[in-house]
Formats: C-alpha cells, structure tokens, sequence
C-alpha cells in the first residue's frame, strides 16, 4: 500500500497538449527541426519531466447518459427528476433502472432519444470509431479506416466535474456531479480515505478552490455551479470543503477581486465579483483570519502574498490540528491563477 498519494491533474491537457508543451521545452533545450516528425508523432514522447516515469498509459474517459422526462439522453442529467434543486432531493426518474449498455448518440451532451430506440446509460468508447490512439493517422489526414469518424470523439464528452468524480472515487457518474452518483448519493473519495486513515490532506490548484477538479474531492453536490452558499446551509462545495471534509491544505483561486480586468483610475476601489466564494463567507474570513467556525488560518491575495503564504505555512503544525486556506487569483483571469490552464 502506498505510504502517501499526491495526484497531479492537468486538466483538459490530452496528448496534443503534452505533445506541443514536449516539443517546446525541446527546442528550448537546443533541438532543431521544421516538421512534427523531427521531434516525435507517437507514443508517450520526450521533453517533459512526466514523459520520464515508468507505468505511463493513456486512457479515454467517459460517463454516464439518462434519459430525462423528455425522452432524451443527456450526460447531464442524474438519475433524479430534478424537481428539488437539493443534492438528493428529487425522487429517482420513474422507472429508472441504469442499463450498461453503451450510448455515445450523436451531440455534444448525448441527443439520442428514447423514442428512437436508444438505450445504455454509459456513454462507453468505440476505437473503431474514435481511434485506438490520439495518434492515430486518420486525424492527420492518413487513411480513414472503415468505421472511423473523426466527429465521433465529440459526441457526449464529459466535463471536469464527471472525470473528477471518476478519478477520487472510481465510480462513474454524470456532467456536473460533484463526489455524487448518478443517484446524487455520497462517494468517498481518496482524500477522504486518506483522512479516515489519519493523514494529512490538501487541495493545490491553479483555479478556484471550489471549482469542479478540487471540488470533487472534497465535496459531495449534484451541480458544479454550487461554489458557495451562505452559513449555515451546506449544499455547497466550499461550505463542505471547509467544514466537513476540511483538507489540513487549501490553496487556489477565487478571490473575488480575480475577476475585473480593466484597468481603474488611481483611488477608485476595484469591484468584487463573488461568484466563487460568498460575500458572507468572504467578509467573516477577512474579519477572523485566524479564529473563525472553520478552524482555519486564513490567507488571501496581497503585494507579498508568496512571503506571507511561506512564513506562515511555516509556523503551522498539521499534526497539531492546524489548517490553512489561501484565496488567491489575478485580475482577469475569472478566479484563477494567471497560469494557463482549462476550468
């Protein structure tokens, strides 16, 4: 058994990403060449210092589709009605009964239609269709294969919130679910584990705190969009973050100052914009930066916010219970880190 886990997400980053970030740092490195082929068009590649661990795999991700009361399937819908916007609150779709039969239909968000004779509730993957790699000729303008369909890969594709919930728990689910099932029921998820097993814990991140990648390993919501909520209502991924799962390490975006981006007269105070955290939740952090309801120091954004955040990360104790949260994100960069990087 693993003795600690730290789990690196580059979020949206497939392989034509880590390919173009490779052959950069090659040439940086002095490599020359006018063509893909003078660096490399397959495999796993060089460049990066990822490229250089042994186990390194490629895997395709998908999620689950259900038909709502309409009749069409969609990835973004649970299993429940909907009725009552509560995590879990709606009665299950009637007559629901999830079938593992593949169901990728035709759209973005599924399309495909009771009516029409569709069935499955996994969106599954056909490397006839999509390819067997990201490599593969076809999407290079080689020989197209019987069956392939480069628009394939485009059909129900799952969002940072499903693969999340996928990742941290193992268990498969639908557009939009935070740490839920396609029953909008609990998961644990492996930073929970790792509390239950008395380790330290902690959420590291380029974007906001409680954005879908983060989020979905430290809370439990049916909506992704369900950053904040207002004390002492829980139904929210940074309420749950803070206060039930409470990583020892809460580092990242959203700072509601992150969002105007326009430059203002000298004197004119800048707006705030607190989409990713509440107003309440905000001003009583500001106020009670060390003692407050959630048992954490807490940091945000400032001219030396590096030398604050190392100072006082270096006078906090984890094994003494001490926790730490840092709100951060530059000007208009919408909440996160000015650091390229997907949402």
């Amino acid at each position: 058994m693993a003795k600690n886990v730290i789990v690196m997400i580059g979020d949206g980053m497939g392989w034509e990403m880590a390919r173009a970030a490779a052959i950069y740092q090659q040439i940086q490195e002095g490599k020359t060449g006018t063509n893909l082929s003078d660096f490399y068009t397959s495999g796993k590649g060089t460049g990066l210092s990822f490229q250089n661990l042994t186990g390194y795999s490629l895997v395709t991700t998908y999620g689950t589709t259900v038909a709502g009361t309409n009749g069409t399937f969609s990835t973004n819908n649970s299993a429940l009605t909907g009725s009552d916007s509560a995590t879990g609150g709606s009665p299950v779709l009637p007559g629901f009964e999830f079938n593992p039969a593949f169901n990728p239909g035709t759209t973005a968000t599924g399309g495909a239609t009771v009516a029409s004779g569709a069935v499955g509730n996994l969106v599954g993957y056909d490397p006839i269709e999509g390819g067997f790699f990201p490599w593969d000729a076809a999407y290079y303008g080689g020989p197209i294969p019987a069956g392939f369909d480069k628009e394939y890969i485009k059909f129900s594709y799952p969002d940072s919130a499903n693969t999340a919930t996928t990742l941290y728990t193992g268990v498969k689910s639908y557009n939009n679910a935070i740490g839920v099932d396609i029953f909008e029921q609990p998961l644990e998820t492996i930073l929970a584990t790792a509390a239950l097993n008395d380790k330290s814990t902690g959420l590291v991140t380029s974007v906001p705190i409680d954005h879908a990648t983060p989020g979905a390993a430290a809370a439990t919501v049916n909506r992704r969009g369900k950053y904040d909520s207002e004390f002492p209502d829980l139904d929210s991924i940074l309420q749950q973050e803070l206060r039930i799962y409470q990583p020892t390490v809460l580092l990242g975006g959203g700072h509601p100052l992150s969002v105007p981006a326009n430059p203002l007269p000298p004197g004119v105070e800048p707006p705030r914009d607190f989409g990713f955290i509440s107003k309440d939740t905000y001003e009583y952090l500001v106020a009670n930066p060390t003692d407050n309801r959630y048992g954490y120091t807490f940091l945000e954004r400032s001219a030396n916010a590096a030398d604050v955040l190392a100072s006082t990360a270096a006078g906090l104790d984890p094994d003494n219970g001490d926790r730490l949260v840092g709100l951060y994100g530059a000007r208009g960069q919408n909440g996160n880190l000015p650091v390229s990087s997907a949402n």
